[in-house]
């Protein structure tokens, strides 16, 4: 299934630079499915092109499985509603494109027509982080997610993969970063931690 099955079924669009990722074929492992990926692991893994394959604790959704996270989104929807009498809020709508380890879901919410920004909605209590008021800041929090868990593991963040990520940042952030020089985790948490407490969002709204 390609993303734009994905969007002609759900009637949404996702973001300008989503697409222009896209188009460079950056995204050919996850549209071409969970069983192909797993035959071909190290082709795209080792390819440095590959997008979203950096250590960052973000797996983007396969496209033959997006349908299954907006089950997903729904289900924690309603857990809300029967336990905490509290409802994803109505004016937004919530699309799933990625997850962490621990089961938790990135979401473009959209506004209307406005480009969606991005948040983190956990699976198991009802809150939500903030990541990016636009795809392209999420992406930036991405690669100072990647450097902190490679300085963590002791590791030096700045691998093939990581700088050839760079190219799908704006000019403002890949400036950001190829400025920056960070020696611990700390440093790249730090700026992580500035943008995900910027903004605040009624994501979870009283029924």
């Amino acid at each position: 299934m390609l993303y734009t099955d994905i969007e002609k079924k759900y009637g949404f669009k996702f973001p300008a630079k989503f697409h222009r990722i896209l188009e460079t074929g950056a995204l050919e492992w996850a549209e071409n499915g969970v069983e192909n990926f797993r035959s071909n692991m190290k082709k795209y893994v080792d390819d440095p092109a590959a997008f979203m394959m950096i250590n960052a604790d973000c797996e983007l959704i396969f496209t033959d499985v997006f349908e299954e996270y907006m089950q997903d989104i729904e289900e924690i929807k309603k857990l809300g509603e029967e336990y905490q009498n509290l409802t994803l809020n109505p004016q937004y709508r919530f699309i799933p494109f990625a997850y962490t380890g621990s089961g938790d879901i990135f979401c473009f919410v959209y506004v209307e027509d406005n480009e969606p920004f991005v948040i983190l909605l956990f699976h198991d209590i009802f809150e939500y982080e903030f990541y990016g008021k636009d795809f392209d800041e999420f992406m930036y929090m991405m690669m100072l997610n990647a450097a902190s868990c490679s300085l963590h593991d002791g590791e030096d963040y700045k691998t093939e993969t990581w700088i050839k990520h760079l190219d799908y940042l704006s000019d403002k952030y890949r400036n950001m970063l190829e400025s920056s020089s960070f020696t611990n985790e700390e440093e790249a948490d730090a700026e992580l931690i500035k943008i995900i407490d910027s903004k605040q969002f009624e994501i979870w709204v009283e029924l």
